[in-house]
This record gives structure tokens, sequence and C-alpha cells, in this order.
């Protein structure tokens, strides 16, 4: 009975060692998560190693009871006899069987987890690809907005409308399709060298042009005053020119009818007129002188002598200053050319027309006897060389004395 009972329990000592042996090298994982979860500090981490621990410690744990449950039966066998060895040891081979049939389903566990980690992996780098791509998208849509924004900015200063009226300004159709844009390009490039050439833009161009028009309208009424002005101007020189005509006529027959009457009385006979030549109208028309000395045909002024051009000369200046006298006329030897038979028909002419009127005559003369004929004398002498004295003589006093005496 001893001997039975210390066979069976080197049996069962060996068999506890056989599992031993057998599951030590799953019982590292087993501990270390039993150790983890009751002895460690913080909790497990979700990872390969805890997760596979864990799976280990539950087969770990279903081999205890299976073993145990197979010790117990052992020990009950031991109590029948020898026969329960040979149990035992079947239920050692069962065991590593299952042992390995477990071990196989946790590879298969393992790997299965190792795919999925991989595949998680796998999928964590796509979702963080479609984070950044999502980021990417996002900053191209605010770069789109932002570029709209700044495009319907540059078209509402540039072309002072909103894009929707672009095209109705650009005269496009909008269900036709847009043209080239390299055309486009050409001719904005085209338009804008065009603008260009044409200089900078005047900002006060509308100011300037509204001062312009104002300017322009204060000149048309300049204009106006002044062409109202030239036709007054133009009425009144032409009432002038009518008048001065009537006036010019009237006076030339007055001077005419006297330069007759005073050539035929220093002539002594004869004839003479005035006539207007080279234009029909008497303001721009010449004067011709025609005189006839008695025996003589009539011809112009320019043809006569000296003398008589000199008569006739006087004959004409006499006619006008009988039409408009004045107080004083001055002659300055105008009897130089005449001979005395003439002087003498002069200086009686001079004395009637001084008489007829209240003219004065200052003539300045040489000849003896035009001064023999005057009432007053004023002359300049020198009776000591180098002393000039002015002498005055009343002849008409003279005349009374010597007739006295």
């Amino acid at each position: 009975m001893t001997t039975k009972t210390k066979s069976n329990k080197g049996l069962l000592v060996f068999t506890l060692a056989a599992l031993g042996v057998v599951y030590g090298d799953i019982g590292t994982s087993p501990l270390y998560a039993i150790n983890q979860i009751f002895f460690g500090h913080g909790q497990v981490p979700l990872t390969t190693p805890a997760i596979l621990g864990s799976i280990s410690l539950v087969f770990w744990a279903l081999t205890i009871i299976i073993t145990i449950k197979y010790v117990l039966l052992v020990l009950r066998a031991d109590n029948r006899g020898s026969g329960g060895v040979f149990a035992l040891l079947s239920l050692l081979s069962d065991a590593e069987q299952a042992r390995r049939d477990r071990a196989d389903e946790l590879q298969t566990a393992e790997n299965a987890l190792t795919d999925a980690d991989k595949a998680l992996k796998l999928e964590e780098h796509r979702l963080a690809e479609m984070r950044e791509n999502k980021v990417r998208s996002e900053s191209a849509v605010e770069q789109a907005r932002e570029a709209e924004a700044s495009l319907t900015e540059r078209i509402r200063e540039r072309l002072e409308c909103t894009p929707a009226d672009v095209l109705p300004l650009a005269e496009l159709d909008p269900s036709e399709p847009l043209p080239n844009k390299d055309t486009v390009d050409q001719k904005l490039q085209r338009l804008l060298r065009e603008r260009e050439n044409i200089g900078p833009v005047n900002l006060r161009a509308e100011v300037e042009s509204n001062e312009l028009d104002q300017q322009l309208a204060g000149m048309q009424t300049e204009r106006s005053d002044l062409v109202n002005a030239i036709a007054r101007l133009r009425q009144g020189i032409n009432s002038l020119n009518r008048e001065g005509r009537e006036r010019l006529l009237a006076a030339f027959e007055l001077v005419n009818g006297h330069f007759e009457k005073l050539f035929t009385r220093l002539f002594g006979g004869g004839r003479a007129h005035l006539a207007l030549t080279e234009a029909e109208d008497p303001l721009e028309a010449g004067l011709e002188i025609l005189a006839s000395p008695p025996g003589k045909k009539l011809q112009v002024m320019s043809l006569l002598s000296g003398g008589e051009q000199a008569l006739t000369a006087l004959a004409l200046l006499f006619a006008v200053f009988l039409v408009n006298p004045a107080p004083i006329c001055v002659l300055d030897e105008v009897d130089a050319p005449l001979d005395d038979a003439n002087v003498e028909r002069f200086c009686n002419l001079v004395d009637e027309l001084g008489r007829a009127g209240d003219t004065r005559f200052l003539v300045i003369t040489h000849h003896r006897l035009t001064m023999a004929r005057m009432d007053r004398l004023f002359g300049v002498t020198m009776s000591e060389r180098g002393v000039s004295q002015l002498v005055s003589v009343d002849l008409q006093d003279a005349h009374e004395l010597k007739a006295a005496q």
C-alpha cells in the first residue's frame, strides 16, 4: 500500500513536471499578463502584446483546469489499480494534442490580429492622406473664393459692373461658346498699347470740359456781340460814306463853281473846272484839274507853264478857302513864280477876300509889289554886323501920314 501510494505520488509529480515543461513556453505570457493586470501600475494598454497575453491567459487557465481534472482522475485511478498510469499517459497525450491545437489556434489568431493591425495601420495612413487631401481641398477652395472676390473687385473697379454684366458689356452671347483665350489676350494687349499711346488719363477732364464749355459760351456771346457791333459799325460806316458822298459832292460843286470864277478872274479870261476820275465812288475817286488860259485849249494842269500852274493852284486854294473859310490864312512865297501883272492880280484878289470876310492873310514874300500892297510889314534888319532887329511898319498909317502932309 505504501509502495503503491509512493508510486502514485511519483506519477503525480512526474505529471505535474511534464505539464510544467509542456506549458512552460506559454506560461511567460499569461504570468506577464496576470502580473500587469493585478500587480501592474495603471491600465493595460490595448496593444498587440497585451491582447496576445490575454488570449494566452485564457488558454492557460483552461489547460490548468483540464490538468487538474485529469490529475483528480489519475488519483482516483490510482486507488483502483496500476492501470491508471496508462490512462494518465493517454490523457497526457490528449492534453498535448489539445495544447497543440490551441497553440495553432493561438497562432492563427495572432496572424489574424497582425493582419488586422496592418490593415488598421493602412487604413489610418489612408485616413491621414484623406485628411491631408481634405485640408488641401479646403485651402484650394478658400484660395478660389479669394481669387473670385479679388476678380469681382477688379471688375467693379475697372469696368464698374458685376461679373454677371461682363458678357453683355463685351457684346458676347451667353449661349455661344467663349472666344479663343489667345485671341482675346492679343486683342487686350493691342487695346492696352493703344490706350498707353493716348497718354495719361486726365482726371480733371470733365471739370476742364465744363470750364471750356463755359469759356466757349462766353466767347460765343462775345462773338455775337462783336458781330452785332460790326454790323452796327458797318451800318454807321455806310451811313457816314453816304453822308460823306453827299457832302463831298456838294462841296465839290461849290469848290468847282468858285474855282471857275477865280480862274477867270486871275487869268482875265479863259475857263477851268474840276473833274472826278478813276472811280465811280466819289470817296475813292481822284481829282483832275482841267484849265484853258486865254488863247489856249483845255488841257490838264501839268501841261501848263509854271506861272499858269501857280495861278491855277491859287485859284483852287482860294476856292476851297471860300467854301470853308478860316480866321487866318498863311501864304508862303506863292507869288515867287508870278510876273508883275499876275502879282498885281493876286494882290487885288487877296485884298478883296480880306475885305469881304474876317480872314487875316499872312503873306511871306520877297516881291516888292506884294509888300507894297500889304497893310503892315514885319521884317528883320541887320543895322550892325551880327545884330538882327525886328522891324514893323504900318503902311496904312504911313499912307495916311503922307496924305496929311
